[in-house]
């Protein structure tokens, strides 16, 4: 924000909530220091508010790693896409054969295939 806006945001809670608006410039630093406008609603600073969402959306960031294992000869592969390009079947055969098996019998792709898939998530 520039002087001229920070000059026009009241400088009280009361002034603020006077004029409907939803943040206040107490001229005082918060607990973490920060010389930032305020809400009205909950007195909270701005800047520690943005920090902790961004903070909260880092730590949800997770890396998605999938694992597709060939059942018949145990071998992992790090995609659907090169399980099928390891033996000669399409990646929809693959596709269909992870997510329509129905436990305890898998089913087989068009070339008898049996195919399952773990997917987790790994912090970057």
């Amino acid at each position: 924000m520039s002087s001229v806006q920070l000059k026009l945001i009241p400088k009280t809670k009361e002034e603020a909530e006077a004029s409907r608006l939803q943040f206040y410039s107490s001229g005082g630093l918060c607990a973490r220091r920060h010389v930032a406008v305020r809400r009205v609603d909950s007195g909270a600073c701005v800047m520690c508010n943005r920090l902790r969402a961004n903070s909260i959306k880092k730590a949800g960031r997770a890396k998605r790693v999938v694992e597709v294992t060939h059942v018949e000869s145990g071998q992992t592969y790090p995609s659907m896409r090169s399980a099928a390009s390891a033996f000669g079947v399409s990646l929809s055969s693959v596709w269909w054969s992870i997510n329509h098996h129905l436990r305890p019998s898998l089913q087989k792709d068009v070339k008898g295939h049996v195919f399952t898939k773990k997917v987790y998530r790994q912090q970057c």
